[in-house]
């Protein structure tokens, strides 16, 4: 069974499911950067070269195939939800976890990351990122579990995590 962590850009889906996956002893994989090391570009790249529906195509190949291995700690793109396909395959043999942030929080963190977020190239990202939460918010639901770690610590959200697993199993 594959623990899979989905949430909103900022959200820490990287950096929790890295220390989720050394407490649990298992392998962290990040389809994000799954892609960008095949592609040979960073996401912002597949964007601007060949826009959305071309880097949503390789996500979803990408999560087709980690979702045939086992005991990963799997961290999506934010937008991976957003395909029934996806959720199916990531559902197949994981337990889907929605890191929820709020927009403020989301903005404060990315604001000062060096990563470009193609989807927030705009006047006003913090109503963009508003706008986006509220269009994913049906699909964040669909996961099995979905808390709110805007106030919390990575350690503090692995635990959490780690918990629920416990109960859940």
């Amino acid at each position: 069974m594959n623990i899979v962590l989905t949430g909103f850009m900022g959200s820490g889906k990287t950096v929790i499911g890295k220390e989720l996956a050394r407490k649990l002893k298992r392998k962290f994989v990040d389809t994000d950067g799954l892609i960008e090391k095949k592609s040979g570009l960073k996401i912002y790249q597949i964007f601007s070269s060949s826009g959305e529906p071309h880097f949503r195509r390789l996500e979803s190949e990408t999560i087709e195939k980690v979702t045939k291995e086992e005991n990963l700690v799997i961290a999506v793109g934010g937008g991976a939800v957003l395909k029934d396909e996806n959720m199916k395959n990531l559902e197949k043999n994981g337990i889907i976890i929605n890191l929820k942030v709020k927009p403020e929080i989301v903005f404060a963190r990315i604001k000062k990351d060096s990563v470009i977020r193609p989807l927030l190239q705009t006047a006003d990202p913090l109503t963009r990122i508003k706008e986006l939460l509220k269009q994913r918010e049906p699909y964040y639901a669909r996961c099995n579990f979905v808390f709110d770690v805007s106030e919390l610590s990575v350690e503090e959200t692995v635990e959490k995590i780690i918990q629920f697993l416990k109960k859940d199993t």
